[in-house]
């Protein structure tokens, strides 16, 4: 039983060899019976012309056995013709006789049997007789009418019982040949039903087997595919044979186990996915607020360069006037310390204002770090997923025709997954220009801010200066051409400052654009996240 089990070839060769043998075995019923039919028509050629053989040999025998007896009566007055022919009769008789009983030892019990029976009977009194007479006809000097009318009509029955049996054996050989074709025939019919029922218990049997051993759970196994096929993982692959197809429902099986992991990993790469853009987003949107921070401290330092640059202008001009207004040198002195002041406070601020500035583009250039990290992570989600979604294809391919659809769903994944690491490469490109402006943006602040530490320097020695100018009043015009001189510096210097801003407030513009292309792209990942996870849950099951 456990061969029959092992392949569905041996179940077919079964089923085939089980059909041979009921249609061997109603082909050989019939040949049997034909056999027995011919058999019994041979038996009929060797017994029934025997019988009918040895009927006719007494009839010959018994004729020639009267003839004898005439012989005797006829040439009985000659002694030596007298004996030759009562001897030839008496030989005659008991050839009848031995004849008879060799016939009723091959004969059936029946009519006819018994009329061969009362022939003999009647044989052995018909000789007692014949003797009887041919005493009479040697008594009467061998006269022949005397020993005639002993045995007239003596012979009469016996050959009636002689012909009525060779009648007899001659109808019932004539209704054996009639009834041996119709008993071929009748077992030939038999045959033939037999082989009809047997060819069609075997085909029977066959589509039983066959549907019950191959068609109903291939189609179970056919169901269980299409629903892999389809993504509905929890159905369960119950079929356990050791034949072929229980071969192919141990393969589906394994398909499902490697199916239910990759969903299961696609769907924990997708929320680790979608987690890492939303904090990508959250650090974007940390990148525009700080920059927008940046930008209006860029536009408060150009403010204060710009009265910086108007109080450097003033300075310049009550120096040109010294000379002429030495008399209001006091007033000119005390509106110097007061634009000095003004001065000095507007440098403050900046250099205030710089130093915020430096702190927030470190925060920005740190900020630019963090999204390296994240961007690194997606891209190694990413490769992941490729790799995750190549072997999905290749199993799909080892499944065939019932792995297409899943086959569908892996290349879509894989084309997620390279769409997902092409814009990790563009945001770790962007990442890398923000981190340069960033990197320049902390030079030119670092600029800025030396130079305003010279400006302020510059305004405490003019207030210095100007302090002592009561007593220095006389020393005026040689400090004026100081003063002019200083004033220009000033001047160079808050238009070096107002260029750099200018460049600080354009590469903020820009980081400001990086940031919302940033921005985009991360609502960008978030989409394909979210994608790569309704692609996961058609996976049911898991």
């Amino acid at each position: 039983m456990n061969w029959v089990n092992k392949s569905l070839f041996n179940k077919l060769l079964t089923i085939i060899l089980g059909g041979c043998a009921l249609i061997i075995f109603a082909g050989g019923f019939y040949f049997m019976q034909v056999n027995k039919g011919m058999q019994r028509y041979n038996q009929l050629i060797d017994q029934d012309v025997a019988m009918e053989r040895a009927i006719n040999q007494m009839q010959s025998e018994f004729k020639t056995q009267v003839q004898e007896w005439k012989n005797v009566l006829i040439r009985g007055e000659n002694p030596d013709q007298l004996q030759r022919f009562w001897n030839s009769f008496q030989h005659q008789e008991n050839r009848v006789q031995q004849i008879g009983a060799e016939l009723l030892a091959l004969m059936p019990p029946g009519s006819e049997r018994q009329t061969v029976s009362t022939f003999l009977q009647a044989h052995q009194a018909m000789g007692q007789e014949y003797r009887s007479g041919y005493q009479q006809f040697i008594a009467n000097n061998f006269n022949h009418r005397i020993g005639d009318q002993a045995v007239a009509g003596i012979d009469r029955e016996p050959s009636r019982l002689l012909n009525q049996a060779a009648a007899e054996l001659a109808q019932r050989a004539i209704q054996e040949s009639d009834n041996i074709p119709l008993e071929v025939q009748q077992a030939s019919i038999l045959a033939a039903i037999l082989l009809f029922a047997a060819i069609l218990l075997f085909g029977i049997v066959a589509l039983l087997v066959v549907n019950l051993a191959i068609v109903q759970p291939s189609r179970k196994l056919i169901s269980a595919i299409q629903d892999l096929s389809e993504g509905r993982l929890s159905t369960p692959i119950a079929i356990s044979r050791a034949d072929e197809l229980g071969v192919l429902a141990e393969s589906a099986r394994q398909l499902q186990s490697f199916l239910l992991q990759v969903a299961s990993e696609m769907r924990k790469a997708s929320t680790e996915l979608t987690d890492s853009t939303t904090h990508m987003s959250q650090i974007s949107g940390d990148i525009v607020e700080h920059a927008a921070k940046t930008n209006d401290s860029a536009s408060l330092v150009a403010t204060a360069m710009e009265q910086m640059a108007a109080a450097a202008s003033e300075v310049s001009n009550h120096a040109q006037d010294a000379a002429n207004l030495a008399n209001e040198a006091n007033q000119v002195t005390r509106s110097g310390m007061q634009s000095m002041q003004k001065a000095h406070s507007a440098l403050d601020r900046l250099a205030h204002q710089i130093s915020s500035s430096m702190s927030i583009v470190s925060q920005l250039e740190s900020d630019t770090s963090n999204i390296g990290t994240v961007v690194g992570v997606i891209r190694s989600i990413s490769e992941q997923t490729n790799l995750l979604a190549l072997n999905a294809a290749i199993e799909a391919a080892r499944a065939g025709d019932q792995g297409r659809g899943f086959a569908v769903v892996a290349d879509e994944v894989r084309t997620l997954a390279q769409r997902t690491q092409t814009s990790t490469e563009q945001i770790q490109k962007i990442i890398e220009a923000v981190q340069k402006g960033a990197s320049e943006t902390v030079d030119v602040m670092q600029a800025s801010h030396t130079i305003s530490t010279e400006s302020v320097e510059i305004f405490q020695e003019s207030a210095s200066q100007l302090k002592n100018v009561n007593q220095l009043i006389t020393q005026i015009n040689n400090f004026n051409a100081q003063v002019a001189t200083a004033a220009e510096q000033q001047t160079s210097v808050a238009s070096d400052i107002a260029q750099n801003i200018a460049q600080v407030s354009q590469q903020t513009h820009q980081t400001v654009q990086t940031a919302q292309s940033l921005t985009g792209i991360a609502h960008l990942l978030k989409e394909m996240g979210q994608r790569n996870q309704a692609l996961s849950s058609r996976f049911s099951g898991i």
